[in-house]
């Protein structure tokens, strides 16, 4: 019994350990928020793309919408 709770054990914490770390191409060992971190930057970068845009459609349908109405 004491056998099988070691295998147990010690296929848990392999799979725990891999839940939490990844091994990069050039062999390095990065953590699972490491690689997280960088998917949250690049979609908080496209996110502020995004918003900059928008601002810079509403600021030109503002900016026309003045000189239409002073002409």
């Amino acid at each position: 019994a004491a056998v099988v709770a070691v295998a147990h054990f010690s296929r848990f914490s392999d799979l725990l350990l891999r839940s939490w770390c990844y091994l990069s191409a050039d062999g390095k060992v990065l953590l699972k928020p490491e690689i997280f971190g960088e998917a949250v930057k690049r979609r908080r970068a496209k996110m502020r793309l995004r918003d900059l845009r928008a601002n810079a459609r509403i600021s030109s349908i503002f900016a026309w919408s003045l000189l239409l109405r002073n002409c």
